[in-house]
């Protein structure tokens, strides 16, 4: 049996919901339902799917499938049983039951995965594997407490897009909020199927500029001459045209790093960023205990400003200049930069008064040399050209 109900032109009561205002439809088998004392007082209406022909209800912009729905006139919550599915603009759900507020069209899901758009704006889709940003989520109960506002109770998240994610967050409970954040507690982050490390309570914004104040996810790693390292950051947004990002690195062989970048726009053509690096090395002995890194630290300043002076005039700096060159050798990951053997710092000034172009620049380089000592150990000698 199938059975259209026509557009209402009109808010009325619909269905399990108590109200549609650009229309609805519901294709499924109807019965009554009588009140338990009273076999011939009708009190509401169970819907019945067929096999491959689930019960759908459309109303405005959701529609929802289930085996089984039923409601009754005078109460506010309709029942949803078996292969439960819900999809609307920004939100698919999928479950084994769910529970809806007739008027609200706010709801419960039990034993529930689903996938929620994270923004309307648009945004470089390569970040999420070329498909549109989403956040998928699955929980063993899902309360959508308003229009995009989720909780969550012993369930996770992810944004990635991969079949099988580089990286979820489960807990015992959370709420999610589209387009602002991500509030787990107990929280445990999981790399592929293997859990990393726990935390008592987790926040992960959802901004819509992609630019909100907290600490990044911590990063660990292992290396031959570092050791096992542990690295943490905090980003603030200081407002649209400038950031500051701090970091903190430790070490088991090295020591200590710390340090922070500085980005900014300030009008087109006006921009710049800058990273100082501070690394606190602390004695290195050999399998015999022989020294063979002293105690000492280093600092790495790198970036590049340009700034619209007035008058038509434009400042420009820039440097890649680190304390000890051999440090840098050390430590650095990519062959290219391991490989260079000098330093840089210089600043740029031009600009036109009347017909005459005015330039100054200053600027130091130093390139550095290996020199073999009487004992066979090399020694690093500098030319400077300034």
């Amino acid at each position: 049996v199938v059975a259209w109900a026509r557009p209402a032109l009109a808010q009325t009561e619909v269905g399990p919901f108590g109200s549609c205002k650009k229309g609805f439809a519901i294709r499924a088998s109807a019965e009554p339902l009588f009140a338990p004392d009273d076999k011939t007082k009708v009190v509401g209406t169970l819907l019945r799917g067929a096999p491959r022909n689930p019960v759908t209800i459309e109303c405005d912009d959701t529609r929802i499938f289930a085996d089984e729905v039923e409601w009754r006139s005078a109460e506010e919550v309709a029942f949803f049983r078996g292969n439960v599915v819900l999809s609307q603009s920004d939100l698919n759900v999928a479950a084994e039951k769910a529970e809806f507020h007739r008027a609200t069209r706010n709801g419960t899901f039990y034993n529930a995965t689903g996938t929620a758009h994270l923004t309307d704006r648009q945004v470089d889709r390569s970040l999420f594997g070329t498909l549109e940003p989403e956040v998928a989520f699955r929980a063993e109960k899902i309360e959508k407490t308003g229009p995009r506002t989720y909780k969550l109770t012993n369930g996770g998240f992810t944004t990635c897009a991969q079949p099988t994610p580089r990286w979820h967050m489960t807990g015992s409970g959370g709420t999610i909020v589209l387009d602002k954040r991500v509030l787990l507690k107990n929280a445990v982050l999981g790399v592929k199927d293997v859990p990393v490390f726990y935390v008592p309570l987790i926040y992960y914004p959802l901004s819509e500029d992609d630019r909100s104040t907290g600490f990044l996810i911590p990063t660990y790693t292992t290396s031959s001459i570092k050791g096992s390292g542990l690295s943490n950051a905090f980003f603030w947004a200081i407002d649209r045209s400038q950031d500051a990002t701090f970091y903190h690195d430790l070490y088991s062989k090295t020591g200590q790093g710390y340090g922070g970048e500085y980005r900014f726009t300030a009008s087109p053509g006006s921009n710049g960023e800058m990273r100082l690096y501070i690394l606190d090395e602390k004695e290195q002995l050999n399998d015999v205990g022989t020294v063979v890194r002293d105690a000492h630290q280093t600092y790495d300043l790198r970036g590049h400003a340009s700034l619209a002076l007035p008058h038509g005039f434009r400042l420009y700096g820039r440097s890649e200049y680190v304390s000890d060159i051999t440090t840098k050798q050390l430590y650095q990951q990519n062959l290219a930069e391991a490989s260079r053997r000098d330093r840089y710092v210089g600043v740029n000034l031009n600009g036109n008064i009347g017909r005459y172009r005015i330039a100054a620049n200053v600027e130091q380089r130093d390139a550095f040399f290996e020199s073999p000592r009487p004992d066979g150990t090399v020694d690093q000698t500098t030319r400077r050209q300034g």
